[in-house]
């Protein structure tokens, strides 16, 4: 008895170039996600003017111009989501 168990949250990272091909079910299958208890962040690389469906959704997302940026881009999101 007395054991405590610690729920850890579920993260789903979303790797794109942001720009999908219907936004709009885009956003409906990431709510339907979000739904469920699971976090999803999407990691877009490429061009900054392609977050701009996630914004308007306002759904989380850290953006990298490139590969290399990647890796930072991650970490900085995961550190903001469990703040």
């Amino acid at each position: 008895t007395g054991v405590q168990t610690c729920a850890l949250p579920i993260l789903l990272f979303v790797i794109t170039d942001g720009l999908p091909d219907n936004a709009k079910q885009a956003g409906e299958m990431t709510n339907a996600v979000l739904r469920t208890g699971v976090e999803v962040i999407y990691l877009v690389i490429g061009s900054s003017s392609a977050c701009k469906w996630l914004e308007d959704a306002k759904i989380k997302f850290a953006h990298a111009k490139n590969a290399e940026g990647l890796i930072p881009a991650m970490v900085s999101k995961v550190a903001e989501f469990l703040s």
